[in-house]
């Protein structure tokens, strides 16, 4: 199973091979995953509750990756990375205090000059509440491995000195919507903490 579609590595100079040999070594139902459904656990400052039948992993260096079938089928990830090195796909830069909209202009030019991304459109651009604070919210469409067509949402937010965000994909057909509502419930559970 190849992974070059996956577009949840949007923070800095990541080794994709790392990813690759987490996600295809255990896909969510062998060693390294953690079903953790209903308990809380924490990314820097962000703390989440894991929807129920879930399980859990580390990913990259501060990401948490989150599926109840399997990374292809759906998968959340939550993560943070200085801001400084967020968003490496993108020219333009995130600065402390941006407003929502800046981060959307910034978080959708990174997205469409990924190169692992075909056919990425924004379907739904607006704003959610991301641990208590007005956050971007963005729903897009992209391909997949062997053309599979997906869907994810993206939302995100500055604490400090760090990017935080959000994310969630899954194939269109059947997955997305059926796990919209635990990403939800994510997102829904998010609290900072000190």
């Amino acid at each position: 199973m190849r992974f070059k579609h996956c577009i949840f590595i949007f923070v800095g100079a990541i080794p994709f091979i790392f990813l690759s040999l987490i996600l295809t070594s255990s896909q969510a139902s062998g060693e390294g995953w953690l079903k953790l459904g209903g308990r809380y656990v924490a990314v820097g400052k962000l703390e989440l509750k894991v929807p129920m039948d879930w399980r859990i992993t580390q990913g990259f260096e501060n990401q948490l990756l989150l599926t109840r079938n399997g990374t292809s089928l759906q998968l959340i990830v939550i993560g943070r990375a200085p801001i400084e090195e967020a968003l490496s796909h993108t020219k333009k830069r995130l600065s402390a205090r941006m407003l929502p909209d800046a981060i959307t202009d910034i978080v959708l030019d990174n997205f469409r000059e990924n190169p692992a991304i075909t056919n990425f459109r924004p379907l739904e651009i607006g704003t959610a509440l991301f641990a208590g604070f007005n956050a971007p919210r963005i729903v897009y469409s992209y391909e997949g491995d062997e053309n599979v067509k997906k869907m994810g949402i993206y939302s995100a937010l500055l604490i400090d000195d760090w990017y935080y965000f959000l994310q969630y994909q899954a194939p269109t057909r059947h997955y997305f919507q059926r796990d919209q509502a635990s990403f939800d419930d994510v997102l829904k559970s998010l609290i900072v903490t000190k």
